[in-house]
């Protein structure tokens, strides 16, 4: 099939679509891809249903739905996120938190909300829920168990049953249910620099953004002991790091900024002086200069010429899978989710 007239694969993909999922439930949705498998949400018209759709990333051929209540919206979501061994597709609601084996599709997590208030978060530590003070409920080995989380400190997932949470100075804490608050961890960070936030957390550290003066360095903590594991260099002009950075599946690899940033190493080189993460796999990322969608390699190094057709005329590119770009157009009415092959 061929994308709708009008609108263009990013340069350096064909034209012709590989699979298409047809009544996306957004025109720039959420999809998650893992283990050879995407998750992405539908609303077949008519319906007035959201469906929950698992499909093979290679032949797009699905494997699994299920079909929320006649009405019921998605906050956020899909995440597939990896609990104790087994990868978990997790949606939110207003009112649930709902969970589902990515393989087979058997029912993992279903907790309704008893606030009014209450809102879900996910990182890939897993999901937890907010009750709008400091009560949080993080989703643990035993179910969902409540934790009360210092003053203005963030919640980042759970750890086995204990819930990691950071403070805007740079403290860090593994709290566990129902036991007092222990000492913080002082998180030690490069020489005269001051904390500037979480930039992102994979299953094996957390990454904190430094400041020295105009300069930015970015330091990896080892989740289990919370001790520096790499720092990369402090360097200028690390355009608008934060609340930007893209992980890769395989969690080898991302964009922050305009940067690439091996997270084994904390090498780190610039993409393009002009670089908005749009989205990335474990091969490719793609950005967006202002004018064009441009993509790198896992490398960080472009992959393509000059493009021809400026961002607005390109679907839109909401993930990936091997040299496979996933990409929306909502040209003639509901989105559809296209796969599209590598050109070169």
């Amino acid at each position: 099939m061929i994308l709708p007239n009008g609108q263009n694969a990013p340069a350096g993909w064909l034209e012709q679509a590989v699979w298409s999922v047809e009544d996306v439930a957004d025109p720039k949705p959420q999809v998650d891809v893992r283990d050879g498998m995407f998750a992405v949400l539908t609303q077949p018209p008519g319906t007035g249903a959201v469906e929950v759709v698992v499909a093979g990333a290679r032949d797009g051929r699905r494997r699994w739905s299920k079909t929320l209540e006649v009405g019921e919206i998605v906050t956020d979501g899909p995440f597939i996120l990896n609990r104790d061994g087994k990868l978990i597709v997790f949606v939110a609601t207003p009112k649930r938190l709902l969970g589902w084996e990515l393989r087979t599709g058997v029912s993992f997590a279903d907790h309704a909300f008893t606030t009014e208030d209450a809102s879900v978060g996910f990182g890939l530590l897993g999901a937890w829920i907010g009750t709008g003070g400091r009560r949080f409920y993080g989703l643990t080995k035993k179910g969902l168990a409540p934790f009360d989380i210092p003053d203005k400190a963030s919640c980042f997932g759970t750890i086995g049953d204990r819930m990691l949470v950071v403070d805007s100075g740079a403290q860090a804490w593994k709290l566990e249910s129902g036991k007092p608050e222990p000492e913080p961890v002082k998180l030690q960070g490069p020489k005269d620099a001051t904390p500037g936030g979480v930039v992102a957390v994979t299953d094996e550290v957390l990454i904190l953004a430094w400041n020295t003066w105009r300069n930015v360095a970015l330091r990896a903590y080892d989740l289990k002991t919370l001790k520096p594991r790499w720092t990369t260099p402090s360097e200028p002009r690390w355009e608008a790091y934060l609340g930007t950075a893209r992980i890769a599946p395989d969690q080898t690899w991302a964009t922050v900024g305009n940067r690439r940033v091996d997270l084994t190493s904390g090498k780190a080189s610039v993409i393009a002086a002009k670089w908005t993460p749009v989205a990335i796999s474990d091969g490719f990322a793609w950005g967006n200069d202002g004018s064009y969608i441009l993509a790198c390699d896992r490398s960080g190094e472009l992959v393509s010429g000059k493009p021809t057709h400026r961002s607005n005329e390109t679907v839109i590119v909401v993930a990936g899978y091997g040299d496979q770009a996933f990409a929306t157009s909502a040209a003639y009415g509901t989105p559809t989710l296209y796969s599209l092959n590598r050109a070169v």
